[in-house]
C-alpha cells in the first residue's frame, strides 16, 4: 500500500490498464486462441491442407433495407472487423496450404451497377486479402453474387468472371482434383450463353469420370445438391429441422433432383462440399457410375459470417493425404458477441466502482482509500496541508506514516464520476478503434 502511494497510483489507473488487458484478449488473444485449437485431421506425413470458407456475403445497402444508416454503418465496422479477424487468424494459425471460397462473396452483387460494385469489390478484399505463398481461390459464384437459374443477371455473371475467374474449372492438389461447378448456371434453362460453359465442362468431366488413372475428384458447388427431405443434417446442424427444398426470389435451396444425379455421375467425387446453407449438413448421396452403385458424402459447409443467422460460425477443414484418401472437420470460429459480453459486464463492475469511489467515499474500507485520488490543494482541508514552522521542520518518516490517515472527498461528488468515465472512455473506445483498424494493416 505504501508503494501505491508513492507511486501515486489511483483506482482510475487500475479501471484503464483492466480496460487495455481485457479489450487485447478480447481482440486479439480469444480470437487467435479459439481458432489455432480447430485440430487438421491428419491422414499422414505429406498432407495437404484446405480450409473451405463460404458465404461471407459482406453486408451492404440491400442487406436491411430498413435500417437506419448510421446503425447500418456500425453493423457493416462490426461484421468487417469480425470476417478480417477471422481471415487473419485462419491463415496464422491454422496455416493452411488453399484457401477456397464457396461462393456468396458479396450480399448485393447481383444488385449493383459497376461503379458501386467496384466500391464493394475493393472492400471485399481489403477483408480477403490474398496471403502470400498460398493459393487463394475465389471464383465459385454464389446466387447473391449472380442471381440463380434463369433469373441470373448476365452483366453481374461476366463481371464476376472478369474479376474472380472462370466460374468452372479444375484445380490440381495433392494428388486430388478440385472440381469447381458453377451449379447456379447449370440451373438456367433460357440462355445457353449461361448454361452452355458449365455442361460443356461437366461433359467433357464425364468421359474421364470412371478412368482408374483419374485422381480423386473433390465436387465444390455453391447449392448443396439435392436429398430426400427427411435425411438428417448430422449433429453440427444448429437448425432443428433438415435442410429443406424450397425456391423462392434468386434462390433455390437444393440442385434439382435430376441434375444432382447427372452432376454426380460425371464427376464421381469422393466428397461434395457446398454452402448457401450457412449452416452445416452431411448427408451421403447415392447414384450410380456405370451401373454400378455408388455414394459419396456432401458437406455443407457453415457461414464464416457473424451475420447470417447462425450462433456459430465456421469453416471446413479439408486434409488431403498423398494416397487418395481425404479427412474434414469443422471450425469453429470465434464467438462474435462473447468479448462484447465481458465488455458489458466489466462496464458494469467499472461502474460499480466509480461510483462508490465518487459517490459513497465513507463507506469503502481504509485499506482502498489508498487507490483515492489525489486531490487538489484547495479541496484539501486545513488539517491535511503540511505544516511549517519557522524554528522546527516537521519530517514526513516511516513512523508518521503509520498515523497517516487517507482524505475521504466530500459525499456524492457527481463531477468527479463523470470526469472519470469521461477519461476511461477516452482510454477504452480509441484502444478498440486502434486493434480494429490495425487488424487490416497485418
Amino acid at each position: 500500500m505504501r508503494l501505491l502511494r508513492r507511486l501515486r497510483v489511483s483506482y482510475l489507473h487500475l479501471l484503464g490498464c483492466c480496460w487495455l488487458l481485457l479489450i487485447w484478449y478480447g481482440e486479439r488473444t480469444y480470437p487467435y486462441h479459439k481458432i489455432r485449437d480447430c485440430d487438421w485431421p491428419t491422414i499422414g506425413t505429406a498432407d495437404t491442407r484446405i480450409a473451405l470458407i463460404a458465404d461471407p456475403q459482406i453486408i451492404d445497402d440491400n442487406t436491411y433495407p430498413g435500417r437506419n444508416r448510421v446503425l447500418l454503418s456500425v453493423t457493416k465496422y462490426i461484421v468487417d472487423y469480425y470476417l478480417r479477424k477471422n481471415w487473419v487468424y485462419i491463415n496464422d494459425a491454422l496455416d493452411p496450404d488453399v484457401n477456397v471460397f464457396l461462393g456468396d462473396l458479396f450480399d448485393g452483387g447481383r444488385e449493383w451497377k459497376d461503379k458501386a460494385w467496384k466500391e464493394e469489390f475493393d472492400r471485399y478484399n481489403r477483408i480477403f486479402t490474398k496471403p502470400a505463398f498460398k493459393r487463394t481461390i475465389m471464383s465459385l459464384p454464389g446466387n447473391h453474387d449472380i442471381g440463380y437459374g434463369d433469373t441470373i443477371v448476365p452483366h453481374a455473371l461476366n463481371r464476376f468472371r472478369a474479376y474472380f475467374g472462370e466460374t468452372s474449372s479444375t484445380v490440381g492438389v495433392g494428388n486430388h482434383t478440385l472440381v469447381i461447378l458453377d451449379t447456379i448456371s447449370m440451373l438456367n434453362t433460357i440462355n445457353e450463353s449461361i448454361y452452355g460453359p458449365p455442361k460443356e465442362f461437366m461433359d467433357n468431366l464425364a468421359k474421364t469420370a470412371g478412368d482408374p488413372e483419374t485422381k480423386p475428384r473433390i465436387l465444390l458447388s455453391h447449392v448443396p445438391l439435392y436429398r430426400d427431405k427427411d435425411a438428417s443434417c448430422g449433429k453440427y446442424r444448429e437448425a432443428k429441422k433438415p435442410l429443406p427444398y424450397v425456391k423462392g426470389y434468386q434462390y433455390q435451396t437444393l440442385v434439382t433432383p435430376e441434375l444432382s444425379q447427372k452432376i454426380l455421375s460425371a464427376v464421381n467425387p469422393i466428397a461434395v462440399f457446398s454452402g448457401d446453407d450457412h449452416d452445416a449438413c452431411h448427408v451421403q448421396h447415392p447414384y450410380k457410375l456405370n451401373g454400378q452403385e455408388k455414394t459419396t458424402d456432401e458437406f455443407t459447409v457453415k457461414s464464416i459470417s457473424m451475420a447470417m443467422g447462425i450462433e456459430d460460425p465456421g469453416i471446413q477443414l479439408l486434409t488431403l493425404g498423398t494416397s487418395g484418401a481425404y479427412e474434414t472437420s469443422i471450425c469453429f470460429m470465434p464467438s462474435p458477441f462473447y468479448p462484447f459480453l465481458l465488455y458489458g459486464l466489466f462496464l458494469a463492475v467499472t461502474l460499480a466502482n466509480l461510483t462508490l469511489f465518487n459517490l459513497y467515499p465513507k463507506h469503502l474500507p481504509s485499506w482502498l482509500l489508498v487507490l483515492q485520488k489525489q486531490p487538489r490543494i484547495e479541496e484539501q482541508p486545513n488539517d491535511a496541508l503540511p505544516m511549517h514552522y519557522d524554528r522546527e521542520v516537521k519530517h514526513f518518516t516511516d513512523s508518521t506514516a503509520k498515523s497517516w490517515k487517507p482524505y475521504r472527498p466530500p459525499t456524492f461528488d457527481r463531477k468527479s464520476l463523470l470526469r472519470d468515465v469521461l477519461i476511461l472512455s477516452v482510454i477504452a473506445v480509441p484502444f478498440f478503434i486502434y486493434l480494429s483498424r490495425s487488424i487490416y494493416y497485418t
